[in-house]
Formats: C-alpha cells, sequence, structure tokens
C-alpha cells in the first residue's frame, strides 16, 4: 500500500547544534537546563549560572571538536525520511527543531513542491514527551501558516512498542553483538532526564526498562547479563536512573570483560551518542581493561527503513481518508 504522492513524509527531532554562539544556547537552553537553574556544590549563589554555563558550553564545544563531524542527526534522519518515502511514496523531509533547518523553513518547502498532507514523525521511539509535543507544535503553526489545514497532518508520536521496531532493534542487535550474544554483558542505554524534567516525565524510566527488558528477553540475555544506564549526567534520581559509570565500575568488581553497549532509544547516532558512548564511554572501559562492542543505532539500516515504513503506513491507515486524524 502507498500513500499520496503528494504528502510530506517528515522526521523531526532537535539535531545536534552549530557551532554559533546563539545555536549553542538554544541547544543547551533545551538539553541541559539543570545546569543553569539548580546549584552547583562548592559554589556561591551569585555565581552559580554563569560557571555553570560556562562549563556546559565548554563540553558541548569540546564534544563537536572530538567528533568533527556536521550533523549526523540530519543527514541520517534525511536519509530515513526519503527511504520511507522510496517505500511508500511521497517527497522525504528532515526538521532539526534546535539545530535547523526548523519547520518554518522546511514547510514553506513542502508547500512549494506540492505537498498537500504531512505524516511527521518522532525522530526516536521514546524521547522526553515535552520536547517531542513542542517539536509537533512547530511545525503544526508552520503548516497552518502556510495556508495547510489541521487535517490533513498526521502525529506518529512514540513507537517504542510498535513490533515492527523492537524487532529491527534485535535484528540489529545480533548483527552487531558478539557471536555469543549471551556470554557478553549488555549496556542498554538512554537519555537521562534533568530533574526540572523528571517532575513531569515520570514514566520516561518506566517505559525506558520496559523496552530494554523487551530487547533482553527477545536476544535471550540471563538478568544477570544487562543492565540499563542513562547518559545524561544530569539526572537527579541515580537510584531510578543509574549512570554507565555506575555498572561498569559494579561490573569491572565482578571481573567482567567484555561489554556490549546499545544506545538502543535512539533512532540515530548524533553528537549526543557519537561523543557521549564513542568517546567517553569507551575511554572508561578502556581505563577498567574492559573491551566494547558497540550497537550502533539503527540509522538508515534496511531493517529500520522497512520498520518505519510500516509504522507511519498504521499510522496513515487509522486516520480518516485525508490522511488527518486527531492531534496528539
Amino acid at each position: 500500500m502507498k500513500v499520496d504522492a503528494a504528502t510530506g513524509i517528515v522526521v523531526v527531532g532537535a539535531g545536534d547544534p552549530r557551532p554559533e554562539p546563539k545555536a549553542l544556547s538554544a541547544f543547551l537552553e533545551r538539553w541541559v537546563g539543570d545546569e543553569r537553574r539548580y546549584p552547583v556544590s562548592g559554589l556561591r549563589k551569585p555565581f552559580i549560572r554563569a560557571r555553570a554555563k560556562m562549563r556546559a558550553h565548554r563540553r558541548l564545544e569540546e564534544a563537536q571538536r572530538l567528533v568533527t563531524v556536521d550533523s549526523p542527526f540530519l543527514r541520517v534522519a534525511g536519509a530515513q525520511a526519503n527511504g520511507v518515502a522510496e517505500a511508500l511514496g511521497g517527497e522525504g523531509y528532515a526538521v532539526a527543531a534546535v539545530g535547523g533547518p526548523v519547520a518554518d523553513e522546511v514547510v514553506p518547502l513542502m508547500r512549494a513542491e506540492g505537498m498537500r498532507r504531512a505524516i511527521v514523525v518522532a525522530a526516536d521511539p521514546l524521547s522526553i514527551r515535552g520536547h517531542r509535543l513542542s517539536d509537533f507544535a512547530q511545525f503544526e503553526e508552520a503548516w497552518l501558516a502556510e495556508g495547510g489545514v489541521l487535517d490533513d497532518l498526521v502525529f506518529v508520536e512514540e513507537y517504542a512498542t510498535h513490533p515492527a521496531w523492537q524487532s529491527a532493534l534485535v535484528a540489529l542487535a545480533k548483527e552487531g553483538g558478539p557471536r555469543d550474544t549471551a556470554r557478553a554483558t549488555w549496556l542498554f542505554v538512554a537519555p537521562g532526564l534533568p530533574k526540572v524534567l523528571a517532575r513531569t516525565e515520570e514514566d520516561f524510566a518506566a517505559r525506558s526498562r520496559a523496552l530494554a527488558e523487551v530487547l533482553a528477553r527477545d536476544l535471550g540475555l540471563p538478568a544477570d547479563r544487562w543492565g540499563l544506564a542513562y547518559l545524561d549526567p544530569l539526572v537527579g534520581d541515580r537510584g531510578l536512573m543509574p549512570s554507565p559509570t555506575d555498572l561498569i565500575g559494579a561490573w569491572a568488581k565482578d571481573s567482567v570483560r567484555d561489554v556490549v553497549v546499545f544506545p538502543y532509544s535512539w533512532g540515530s547516532d548524533r553528537l549526543e551518542t557519537l561523543h557521549k558512548v564513542d568517546i567517553e564511554l569507551a575511554r572508561q572501559l578502556r581505563e577498567r581493561a574492559m573491551r566494547m562492542f558497540r550497537i550502533p543505532c539503527l540509522n538508515d539500516h534496511p531493517e529500520l527503513i522497512a520498520a518505519l515504513s510500516r509504522i507511519v503506513l498504521d499510522a496513515s491507515n487509522e486516520a480518516p481518508a485525508s490522511l488527518g486524524g486527531p492531534r496528539p
């Protein structure tokens, strides 16, 4: 089954920050806001925000220097959208709500190219709801400003529980992991939440763990052969969301030597995973004489394109004939 040829398949996420100061500030405002809102141990209150902001900027700039990439998110999101469009019809587009191009730039292009409808897909299957809905709201506003109507929009909000997506993740893990999956120890990593968001995203940790448990089961992993950690060091509850450092330290004491790192809750690799996983986490494992197997994100893998096509088609089938439907 195909979608109408005048349908835009749009993958939307935050994107990677551009190096200009204004873009870096916008990125920090969204992703590391806690460092600017909460006290830093050992500093008097008047100095908290300036010092914390400086540290956050420095880390981000260092990450960009080490990774030396030009928005891998945007390249992969575009490949995903184009792959789904090739499978189902329509045209593919990518929107990076923070890094750009933003919806105000993409929607006019879509309308100029004859797109009368849009299916808007969150870039990550399991993400922060407040951010995702903000991204959708920006797209909706831009769509209306260009003369579009709400009935011609479909939003695919969260699809981590879709069987096609879970099957694709398992296939990827088997392809990229060690030959004997159960002999190594698996580290599933998800994005952590700043404290300010943890209060409004109470079920995020539960949803992250539920997906990890499904993957561990389908991979045949015993309970003592896997763990779940969260990359963001600013998370408030370390008991609820342990960091990779917490688990690696405990595993090193148990003489674990092979660790499979699986950033399972991102739809594509980007600055966040390329730096925090491939540089910072890899260094921690080397320092403990532990060998790392890295499972890539699905990116534009054929399994991803097939799964996302199924998810998009299911969403369009659930909408009215116009491909509209209720907004999220």
